[in-house]
C-alpha cells in the first residue's frame, strides 16, 4: 500500500473514532437529563418534571405554596389548606392539643375552622414549622419520599419523614429522646395526613404514635 493511501486510511479511521466518541458523550449527556420518578422503571425528562412541579395544581407545588404561607405567617392562606371540618380518627387531633372531648359513645368530635383559629399555633409547633421549611418538595415529588436531617432541641432530636402512600401525603414529625444512660431512646411521632380534594391540597387528619 502506498504511503498516501495509508495516510487517507488513517484519516478515515480517525474520523470514525471521533464520531463514535462524540455520539457516546451525547448519549451520556442526554441520560443525565432523565429522572427516575418514584419507584417506576420509567425515566422522565428533567424539563418535564420541572414543568409538572411548577403546575399550580400539582401537589408538590401546593406544598411549596404552604411553605411560603407558613414563612409569611399568612393564617388566611394556611387555613385554605385545612379540611373543614377535620374528623380525626380516635380524636387524635384533640389529644395533640391535650383537650379532652371524649363522650360516653366515643364520638369523633369535628375540628372546625373556628377551632383552627384558636389552636393553629399548637397544631403547627415551632419545631414543625422549622422542619417543614427544610423539606425539598421537588425531591419528594420525584422520589415519593424524603427525610430531613435531625435537629436537636435540648435532650430531644427531631426530623420530618415524608412519604406518599396511594393518595395520601404523609409528614411524620418524628422525635426521640434519651432515657437514662443505657436505657435506649423514647420515640414519638405526630403524623400529618394530606390529600388532594377537588384539586386542592388539604390536611385531613393528625395521628399520634409512640
Amino acid at each position: 500500500m502506498k504511503r498516501s493511501e495509508m495516510k487517507n486510511l488513517f484519516l478515515i479511521l480517525s474520523f470514525f473514532l471521533v464520531f463514535s466518541c462524540g455520539k457516546k458523550e451525547k448519549e451520556k449527556v442526554n441520560n443525565n437529563d432523565l429522572i427516575k420518578k418514584e419507584n417506576s422503571e420509567i425515566f422522565y425528562p428533567k424539563d418535564l418534571i420541572e414543568l409538572e412541579i411548577n403546575d399550580s395544581l400539582n401537589w408538590a407545588a401546593q406544598f411549596k405554596e404552604l411553605q411560603k404561607a407558613f414563612l409569611q405567617n399568612d393564617k388566611t392562606k394556611i387555613k385554605t389548606f385545612i379540611k373543614n371540618p377535620i374528623i380525626s380518627e380516635y380524636n387524635s387531633i384533640w389529644h395533640l392539643l391535650e383537650i379532652d372531648v371524649t363522650k360516653n359513645d366515643n364520638t369523633e368530635v369535628p375540628f372546625t375552622n373556628k377551632d383552627f383559629e384558636k389552636y393553629h399555633h399548637l397544631i403547627f409547633s415551632p419545631i414543625f414549622l422549622e422542619l417543614f421549611q427544610k423539606i425539598d418538595f421537588n425531591e419528594f415529588y420525584v422520589k415519593g419520599n424524603y427525610e430531613t436531617k435531625f435537629i436537636k432541641k435540648g435532650k430531644e432530636r427531631y426530623k420530618m419523614i415524608c412519604s406518599k402512600v396511594d393518595d395520601l401525603y404523609i409528614l411524620n414529625l418524628y422525635s426521640e429522646a434519651e432515657y437514662e444512660e443505657g436505657m435506649g431512646n423514647m420515640e414519638f411521632s405526630v403524623i400529618y395526613e394530606f390529600k388532594i380534594i377537588n384539586q386542592k391540597l388539604k390536611l385531613i387528619d393528625i395521628q399520634l404514635a409512640g
